[in-house]
């Protein structure tokens, strides 16, 4: 399962309305709408910037009216910049309130607008103008799913942006440019091309840092902030947390510094972010107490930020921070506490988006009753999983439509596999069966070998989920098929000089192949791969438990005695002697209370005994 952490915002080009141009004689009636649409357009930004989507988009579209009124295809063939600019500040609009369908047609046309303003034959280096325009695009088919369409559209841009402002004559760079490399790094991160996402996304920070440098912006810059951001996500999704949690405390520290307490009482949504993001980021390094004081301290700023008398129906900033949360406290063990947490996001994302104003749903919204769905399977509650897990694939295939989305979209594949894991417990064999192979169809298809030589952990864990319910229906062949696919696949994502004690999802697809070899009476073949899973569990539990609190360490251990008691059942017949194999079999057995002495130890500060005269923890 998986909690999403939201990323922060992305940079998001905007454009402002030009004045009218010279030439010919505008009417009283012109005058006066070129009047009310600035100011529309001005109302409409001020309250996006509130968070009053609902009246910001009517602000838009009354502007934009205003706009196709002034500038009629008759006699603006080409459109007009202001147009443009209308076009694309709705797009932005229906972007960032999450009507991703309805924000597409403006955003295409606005561009569409831009192409003809600035054709190749006058303007052979582009403008400053379409460049924006494809970055906004770029933007918005990644949010879509598109990651093909995404990166065309930035990689566009960016080669025009590096024509408009070339190193011999923008030394320091670009703001534009160093947007759009922001921009791109995102996509590609999300496309799971991670390494050159990574170098965009360094170019964009080392650019702003050039921009905005110290002596001139000693606070640092949002420019920058978000660019951090950004850059701590890439980081993160490559496993490298220390990396992450400093871009992230850099950020974090200039947004204290631009949001100080004196200037902002009830804090900022800029700096609630950052301590969400950072409490993310330090779940991951284990450092859960540390990770809850953050987001408890996000929620409590967004609280404060988004009342319930100013905003009765909730904030997707606070949800999303109920969510994270909620996740941590999941994590933890705290289950009776993730649920009430989880359930609050929940509530506070359907009154945000009502069936009424969102007839598809909202990601969101999918999101939540995914993730709660999740939580409650764990909580032995099937029938309420299932409830949940049913509207969340519900809600995602009125998202991600098969006619637009042919080959699929990652969240609902993840759906797909939730649904069929919690059928296969419930012994609902054969919609289990339909699932798997529908997400495992999906991922296929979302991440070609071409492009994915390695494989994906999400594509292996199709593979895994397909194994296990082929396994319970009997199919023995098959169930071996995918599930030596599954393991090669993570042998090539988790090698040995990269991850020396293995990793979890390694071995569990060890563990899981040598056990249905076993089950098939296959010992010879069995038992080298039960004692892996045995020894590699082993090291995982040393490094693991001592960071992990007590109730992870529990349930990871309670996958311990299923290939250790199926390794011993394999070799009992085999000849090999107990000193070959009890050594694999009893050290797992000491090493909870070995661990977590070792926890406590490092844990509580040492108190002197005066009878024994040392001190003693």
């Amino acid at each position: 399962m998986r909690i999403l952490a939201l990323a922060g915002a992305l940079l998001f080009g905007g454009l402002a309305p030009v004045p009218p141009a010279a030439g010919r004689p505008q009417s009283d009636d012109e005058k006066a709408w070129l009047k009310q649409a600035l100011a529309l357009n001005r109302l409409g930004s001020a309250r996006r910037a509130q968070g009053d989507f609902p009246a910001a988009e009517a602000a838009f579209r009354e502007a934009l009216a205003l706009w196709r009124k002034l500038y009629p295809p008759d006699r603006y063939p080409d459109g007009h910049a202001n147009l443009a600019t209308g076009l694309n500040n709705l797009s932005g609009l229906l972007q960032a309130r999450g009507d991703l369908k309805a924000a597409e047609p403006p955003m295409r046309e606005s561009l569409a607008v831009w192409r003809k303003l600035y054709p190749p034959g006058r303007y052979p280096d582009g403008h400053l103008n379409l460049g924006v325009a494809l970055s906004n695009l770029g933007n918005l088919l990644r949010e879509r799913g598109d990651a093909v369409g995404a990166e065309k559209s930035l990689r566009e841009a960016l080669a025009m942006q590096r024509k408009l402002f070339p190193a011999g004559r923008f030394p320091d760079g670009h703001a534009d440019l160093a947007t759009t490399l922001s921009n791109l790094g995102v996509a590609l991160r999300v496309k799971g091309d991670l390494v050159e996402g990574e170098q965009h996304l360094r170019a964009s920070v080392g650019m702003w840092r050039k921009l905005h440098p110290p002596d001139r912006f000693p606070d640092g810059h949002p420019d920058l902030i978000l660019a951090l951001n950004n850059l701590a996500d890439v980081l993160a999704a490559t496993h490298d947390y220390a990396g992450a949690e400093k871009c992230l405390r850099e950020a974090l520290g200039m947004r204290r510094k631009w949001y100080a307490p004196e200037r902002y009482p009830h804090g900022h949504p800029s700096l609630a972010l950052g301590l969400s993001n950072l409490g993310a980021v330090l779940r991951e390094r284990g450092d859960h107490a540390a990770a809850e004081t953050s987001l408890r301290d996000a929620v409590a700023m967004y609280r404060k930020l988004f009342p319930a008398a100013r905003s009765p129906r909730g904030h997707p900033l606070l949800a999303s921070a109920l969510n994270n949360l909620g996740g941590l406290l999941w994590q933890r063990g705290d289950r009776a506490a993730a649920e009430a947490s989880l359930r609050e996001a929940l509530e506070m994302r359907r009154e945000l988006f009502p069936p009424a104003a969102y007839p598809s749903g909202h990601p969101d919204l999918a999101i939540s009753l995914n993730n709660l769905g999740e939580l409650l399977r764990e909580r032995d509650d099937p029938e309420g999983a299932e409830k949940h897990l049913r509207e969340a694939l519900a809600v995602y295939r009125k998202l991600y439509p098969q006619g637009e989305y042919p080959d699929g979209h990652p969240l609902l594949a993840n759906c797909l596999g939730n649904l069929s894991g919690l059928l296969l417990l419930r012994g609902e064999l054969g919609e289990a069966e339909q699932g798997a192979r529908q997400s495992l169809g999906m991922r296929r298809k979302l991440y070609p070998a071409a492009r994915y030589p390695d494989g994906r952990a999400d594509l292996a864990a199709s593979l895994n989920g397909l194994g296990a319910v082929l396994r319970d229906r009997g199919d023995s062949p098959a169930a071996e098929k995918v599930l030596r696919e599954a393991l090669a696949m993570w042998r090539t994502l988790y090698p040995p000089s990269r991850y020396p004690d293995g990793h979890p999802a390694l071995a569990t697809g060890v563990m899981n192949l040598g056990l249905l070899l076993h089950e098939r009476g296959e010992d010879a073949a069995a038992a080298p791969l039960l004692r892996e899973a045995v020894t590699m569990q082993q090291q995982l539990l040393d490094t693991f438990l001592t960071d992990a609190t007590e109730a992870e360490g529990l349930v990871f251990l309670a996958a311990l005695p299923l290939p250790r008691d199926a390794y011993l059942s394999a070799t009992r017949g085999s000849g090999a002697t107990a000193g070959s194999v009890y050594p694999a079999v009893w050290i797992s057995r000491a090493t909870l209370a070995r661990t977590l002495q070792a926890r406590r130890q490092a844990l509580f500060p040492a108190q002197w005994d005066p009878k024994l005269g040392i001190h003693v923890t």
